[in-house]
């Protein structure tokens, strides 16, 4: 069976339903005790080090180039995958399939999951199996690499699923830092209760307004969240050519905007959102605010492009359903 590894940031630094697009890109395409804050897990083996063959010798980055192979990248999905499983070795750039994790009874119930270890429900284990299925019709199973998750269980046990059906020849991994947001004594809560929603909402919009320097109470920050996104997302980048992210609906959507923030940056252990004056205007963006705004339903997939030689991450397409359910939970928790 696959191993099991964990992974941290250190090394070189069927038809789809509806979702965001990137055009740009030329895409077809109740309160409870709370786990402890997230960190870089140990490496175990070699997983820090990208590809072998998705770095090109001596370093050299040419965004021109870049720009042309993100293209050819581009133009191989079909409309969402590519049929191409060497896509890594002779474009320098890997292909991440970000997906949110199935449905569990809390999701169902309305309530704030964050950091919270909650099972799949049955409906959450056969949108999985959907999900893993879709992947497989489109020819995934040989050119996935790996299947890297959060620890939290309802991550874990999609990835699981994912992996047994769709690429069970992919290695496995888990990454603390893709857990959702740390909703702090908000955790547990009912999202739809009046004081408790305008609790939630008075942050998301601060967030919405680039003050990502607010936090829930007792919980995370919105510059936590996406800087430990935006490196578990660069470590994950490093274990292949394909890899498969299960991650949460809040680190997925929180993801998205900072690569439309900093749109062709490099990301580094360095990286960081733009100052607090750059960010409000750049959370203005009428693309921005849809991305933060659109729903990311159980089990939809999000499709990036990361480029090994600019360090840069390249946007294909956001939340879109593999399993054709548009009335998976949105809930963002």
């Amino acid at each position: 069976s696959p191993r099991m590894v964990a992974i941290c940031a250190r090394g070189p630094t069927a038809p789809l339903h509806r979702g965001w697009r990137n055009a740009a890109a030329g895409s077809c395409a109740c309160r409870v005790a709370v786990a402890r804050a997230p960190q870089p897990l140990a490496m175990t083996g070699a997983l820090g080090a990208p590809p072998d063959t998705a770095v090109s010798g001596a370093g050299v980055a040419m965004a021109a180039e870049s720009d042309e192979r993100v293209e050819e990248a581009t133009h191989m999905f079909e409309p969402l995958f590519g049929p191409s499983g060497d896509l890594g070795a002779r474009t320098g750039i890997t292909r991440l399939l970000i997906i949110r994790h199935g449905e569990t009874l809390w999701n169902k119930e309305g309530k704030m999951q964050g950091h919270n270890d909650i099972h799949l429900n049955d409906v959450g284990r056969e949108q999985a199996k959907e999900a893993a299925l879709a992947m497989r019709r489109l020819g995934m199973s040989e050119m996935v690499d790996a299947v890297v998750s959060s620890d939290l269980a309802r991550a874990s046990e999609t990835a699981d699923v994912i992996l047994k059906i769709a690429c069970p020849l992919a290695r496995r991994a888990t990454d603390q830092r893709l857990r959702e947001i740390d909703f702090g004594s908000l955790t547990g809560l009912k999202s739809f209760d009046p004081d408790i929603k305008a609790a939630k909402q008075a942050v998301l919009k601060a967030w919405q307004r680039g003050e990502f320097s607010e936090s829930f109470p007792e919980g995370e920050s919105g510059e936590s969240l996406i800087v430990r996104g935006m490196q578990s997302l660069r470590a994950a980048a490093n274990l292949g050519s394909c890899v498969v992210v299960v991650a949460h609906g809040g680190l997925i959507r929180w993801s998205a905007a900072a690569m439309k923030l900093r749109d062709g940056a490099r990301v580094d252990e360095q990286w960081r959102p733009p100052p607090s004056d750059e960010a409000r205007t750049a959370m203005a963006n009428p693309e921005i605010q849809e991305l933060v705004s659109a729903p990311v339903r159980n089990c939809c997939c999000s499709t990036v492009l990361f480029d090994h030689n600019t360090g840069a991450f390249k946007p294909v397409a956001w939340y879109q359903s593999l399993h054709g359910d548009e009335s998976a939970k949105d809930d963002t928790g």
